[in-house]
């Protein structure tokens, strides 16, 4: 059985997006979907009590990259074994 194809989103919030440290609200994500990106994102927030709810809303998912050489997003995730 093949493994599961792996790829890169880049989750953008409403909010997060500002500031001197680490910018939550611009989070790249390995997932096997972009609901399971988002998701990951917002349980983490939500467990760290980062920001507040409207911060955490989504705002977009954009596919990057992923680990298929016969993809159609255009470019290859290379991952380290």
């Amino acid at each position: 059985m093949k493994e599961e194809t792996k790829k890169l989103f880049k989750v953008n919030l409403r909010g997060l997006t500002t500031g001197t440290g680490i910018k939550y609200g611009e989070s790249y994500v390995i997932a096997r979907d972009c609901q399971k990106a988002y998701d990951m994102i917002k349980r983490f927030l939500e467990t760290e009590g980062i920001g507040f709810a409207k911060d955490r809303e989504l705002e977009s998912v954009e596919l990057l990259a992923e680990d298929d050489k016969y993809n159609d997003c255009g470019h290859i995730l290379f991952i380290e074994d």
